[in-house]
């Protein structure tokens, strides 16, 4: 293991090594001698110079020089490091997703990601909320890989994205917003998409009862009727 004097020293090393984000845990490992206070300490005064960004509990991600202004890293740049830190399946969903598959006019202010455990709190740090939406059942089969500058992450397939949207539509602002997102992924979906093609493909992902998946189905027939 290699020496260093300073946590400091060794935080900036870390993306030589194809690192961005590292645990307080991981700094503990690498300096056994030094008092937990003052590991603390470090962190503190390397997030206040807006050289770190505290993004979860004892994890932190480095703040890359583009972003070095306002100290804050978008979490698409981390978000499949901080879940798998947390143990956790998960992929980017409803706005967040539309977002980066086509949808150009929805920008969100807060990045949601759709999880397999509903013990996790929305998080919200400064200015970056990430919102996290249980689903029992991930339907990995129905997700892609997304290259970021520091990595991948899990993103639904655009028809997913769509049936996500419909059935956690009180996430998005109501069935009328939908409509409009959909309206922009229309064209890069595929070009006739039915009903039963949706309720084939995501039907082993629903997690509602009866009443709540018929008042789906519904909804998703006259958006689909709409959008073919």
């Amino acid at each position: 293991m290699e020496q260093y004097s300073k946590v400091r020293y060794w935080i900036e090393d870390l993306p030589k090594r194809g690192k961005i984000v590292f645990s307080q845990q991981e700094v503990e490992k690498q300096f056994p001698d030094l008092l937990l206070a003052n590991i603390r300490n470090s962190l503190y005064r390397l997030v206040a110079k807006k050289k770190i960004q505290s993004v979860w509990h004892g994890f932190f991600v480095i703040v890359p020089a583009e972003y070095g202004l306002k100290g804050i890293v978008p979490p698409i740049e981390y978000i499949d490091q901080l879940m798998k830190h947390l143990g956790k399946e998960y992929y980017i969903v409803l706005l967040s997703a539309a977002a980066l598959q086509g949808a150009s006019h929805q920008q969100p202010q807060e990045f949601t990601v759709i999880t397999n455990s509903g013990n996790l709190r929305d998080k919200q740090k400064k200015n970056v909320k990430i919102n996290f939406v249980t689903k029992k059942n991930i339907p990995t089969k129905y997700l892609t890989n997304l290259m970021t500058s520091s990595g991948y992450v899990n993103i639904s397939i655009l028809e997913l994205t769509a049936f996500d949207l419909i059935i956690y539509k009180k996430h998005t602002g109501g069935l009328s917003r939908v409509a409009t997102v959909l309206s922009e992924l229309a064209e890069t979906m595929q070009e006739e998409i039915s009903l039963n093609d949706m309720q084939g493909l995501l039907r082993p992902s629903l997690d509602f009862e009866p009443q709540e998946v018929e008042s789906c189905e519904r909804e998703i027939d006259i958006i689909l009727k709409t959008l073919n």
